[in-house]
């Protein structure tokens, strides 16, 4: 596990089977302060990620990271009577949330993102209540350290922001490699 700068360890419950975020004001763009976030290194191209995220206020994803001027983020984003999900693209100055569905649902839905990369694209999913949504997908090269110019190469995170007394909740999270291209996302 790796963690932004210096993480104030009250924001994190690892457990077995979850992990509990307790989202700051900070998010994935800061140079300076530690959001609430925990990565993992991208191993290989060919991947399929999921996990399912219940939050009662702020936000909470699934970030593809590769600097805090780099990243795409797949969104939760609580808002009255429901959520929020998009897909968020952060590439220097340019920060974009795509894909914006507004979704009425219960707070206890069930919510499940999903990332599906090859050696060329990053696909972007999420299941509510067993109804499927697409956002896109965004071209690996510009999170590639040729363009990026860093080393460290690409990060998996959850993170959760503003998230004031509660906790964002991740659990049957399952990052796949060497999987079948064709299986459906």
């Amino acid at each position: 596990m790796v963690f932004l700068r210096n993480p104030d360890e009250n924001n994190y419950q690892v457990g077995t089977n979850q992990i509990k975020l307790h989202g700051n004001q900070f998010n994935l763009n800061e140079t300076n302060h530690s959001p609430t976030a925990i990565f993992m290194r991208q191993r290989e191209h060919n991947f399929k990620l999921s996990t399912t995220v219940t939050l009662d206020q702020g936000e909470a994803g699934v970030s593809l990271y590769m600097s805090d001027d780099i990243h795409y983020d797949l969104v939760v984003r609580k808002i009255a009577g429901g959520y929020a999900l998009f897909r968020r693209i952060r590439l220097g100055a340019a920060d974009q949330e795509q894909f914006v569905k507004r979704v009425t649902a219960k707070p206890e839905a069930m919510i499940t993102l999903k990332i599906a990369g090859d050696a060329y694209h990053y696909q972007f999913a999420a299941t509510i209540d067993h109804e499927n949504y697409q956002f896109g997908d965004a071209e690996t090269k510009y999170l590639s350290s040729e363009v990026a110019d860093n080393f460290t190469g690409v990060m998996i995170g959850l993170f959760a922001t503003d998230s004031k007394e509660t906790f964002a909740t991740f659990s049957h999270f399952s990052c796949r490699y060497n999987i079948n291209e064709n299986e459906a996302l």
